[in-house]
């Protein structure tokens, strides 16, 4: 307990303290970025990006429905209105092409999903990016550890935004960070995060109060010691399920994109209806034998019936979204899953499967 002892004698408990600070310096040398904020959670990070948009006019953000609902509701929450564009069913992430056909003068940015931690195609979206002078940010809530062509996914986009929940691959119990590449930017995300205060005097902008904890903080430092061990252990799990049901009849298992370093936050797979039984009757079954499958992401965000959503979103045709959407069933993956529980899914799977 020697950090937490520090801590409570330091009497700087929040506030952007010394842990708070190292954390953020450790996040950007890992990511490879010029500046970290860290945030309570998620959410509020992702909110604290939308905020610090370079635009002041309110616009629409061409997004995924396939997502969680953290996303959608947050550009919802900073006045914007969501366009939900299709995914490529194979990637499950968004679509390049529908999402040039969605543009209008009333853009102002692109938030795509780095989806179950599979990365997006970067490269195409930094070349639309140019041609149409829209940035692009990613919700990369799944995506810690995550690296493509030997660079972290974190360097891409204007801004790229971290989710440390404690059912992330990192977590810090709660908290999210904001990476990007402009001090101007930091600064905007700091302010954010401490009710929009510039100074003692001087408050520039709206703000909340998001600002993480010495004890999140210092709890992310230990964390980062163990993360490599994490990731090792999820692989061999990962391998596992598609070793054994890759080849099972109407089951798709998204495949590892080339040149790529992924860090297995989720097992998707997805019951085609060729396969043997149809998701649902799966799902029932396997959580029947206390197996705590996910129909991860099902509803889409767009689909929930939510009236801000309704009133504010264009929706243009998300069909292979939803196919997915009715097909998915996420399959327990951790560190430190018993290998005997894992091997007993397995055959349950292929019971009604095989």
């Amino acid at each position: 307990m020697p950090l937490l002892e520090d801590i409570w004698h330091s009497k700087m408990l929040t506030n952007n303290g010394k842990y708070n600070g190292k954390f953020c310096r450790e996040l950007a040398k890992l990511w490879d970025v010029e500046h970290v904020v860290t945030f309570t959670n998620g959410t509020q990070a992702l909110l604290a990006a939308l905020s610090c948009l370079a635009t002041k006019e309110k616009g629409e953000i061409i997004t995924t429905p396939f997502t969680f609902i953290a996303t959608t509701n947050s550009i919802i929450w900073t006045g914007h209105k969501p366009v939900f564009v299709d995914i490529n069913p194979t990637t499950l992430n968004i679509d390049v092409d529908a999402i040039e056909r969605a543009i209008s003068s009333e853009t102002v940015a692109i938030l795509a999903v780095h989806c179950y931690g599979n990365p997006c195609d970067v490269v195409a979206l930094n070349e639309l990016s140019l041609r149409h002078n829209i940035p692009v940010l990613y919700d990369a809530a799944h995506a810690f550890g995550v690296e493509l062509a030997g660079e972290s996914v974190f360097r891409f986009g204007s801004m790229s935004v971290a989710s440390f929940h404690a059912t992330k691959t990192f977590n810090t119990f709660e908290g999210g960070a904001v990476a990007c590449h402009s001090a101007v930017v930091r600064d905007k995300l700091i302010n954010f995060a401490n009710f929009g205060f510039q100074n003692e005097t001087t408050i520039s902008s709206l703000g909340l109060n998001a600002k993480m904890s010495e004890f999140n903080a210092a709890l992310g430092l230990v964390q980062l010691q163990h993360i490599d061990k994490m990731l090792a252990g999820k692989q061999y799990i990962a391998d596992y399920y598609v070793s054994e049901l890759s080849k099972l009849e109407g089951v798709f298992i998204p495949t590892e994109p080339n040149n790529s370093r992924l860090n297995y936050s989720y097992f998707p797979i997805f019951i085609e209806p060729n396969a043997k039984t149809d998701r649902d009757t799966l799902y029932g079954f396997l959580r029947e034998h206390g197996y705590m499958v996910r129909r991860y992401f099902y509803p889409l965000t767009c689909d929930f019936g939510i009236p801000e959503i309704e009133e504010r979103a264009r929706k243009l045709d998300v069909s292979k979204a939803r196919k997915r959407a009715d097909e998915v069933l996420c399959l327990p993956i951790y560190s430190d899953l018993d290998v005997e529980a894992v091997y007993e899914l397995v055959s349950l799977l292929k019971s009604k499967l095989g």
